[in-house]
């Protein structure tokens, strides 16, 4: 009778918990996604407004990352209040570029539904043509414990579409911004 009071206690206790965590990992483009609390419907690559599988990126070119219908945050007053950090490492393990929060000027929160959550990242300066990268993109809830991460091996080559010649002048390389 003990085991039974104590497995109904169990059961009880354990329907009471919500169990929000995930991992996804595409296999086509291998963007690897970890959820604590927070959980996203469809994390997806996106070049000129177009869902890509791709991992290889020319120089200059930019990508993002979407997070679409991203939830688990603690609202308040129906706005949420998200934080979002961007790292690039290089292959070795260091830093090349890192930015600390994406949504710190939304101070008021954010009252969208559904939420779209979106990194940007122009592949150039610091980063260099012919080498390999790791994107990690960390979500956090500021009035909460919930987290969200994604991480992506990409490769950039040299566009070869822009040709320069060099008259007293010195540069690594170039791209176009518009």
């Amino acid at each position: 009778m003990r085991t039974l009071i104590t497995s109904i206690l169990l059961l009880v206790a354990l329907s009471g918990c919500q169990f929000s965590k995930s991992v996804k990992k595409d296999l086509i483009s291998g963007l690897l996604t970890i959820g604590d609390g927070l959980s996203c419907e469809d994390v997806y690559i996106s070049v000129n407004d177009e869902k890509t599988d791709r991992t290889t990126f020319v120089y200059g070119e930019e990508f993002l990352v979407k997070f679409n219908n991203i939830e688990g945050f603690v609202k308040d007053d129906e706005y949420v209040f998200p934080g979002m950090k961007l790292v690039i490492l290089g292959m070795k393990g260091d830093t090349i570029m890192q930015t600390n929060d994406l949504y710190s000027d939304y101070t008021n929160g954010l009252k969208l539904t559904p939420l779209l959550l979106t990194s940007v990242l122009t592949v150039a300066s610091p980063i260099k043509s012919k080498g390999e990268y790791v994107l990690h993109v960390n979500i956090w809830d500021k009035k909460g414990k919930g987290k969200f991460n994604a991480k992506l091996n990409f490769k950039v080559i040299p566009n070869d579409k822009i040709v320069t010649e060099a008259v007293n002048v010195l540069y690594d390389e170039i791209y176009l911004f518009s």
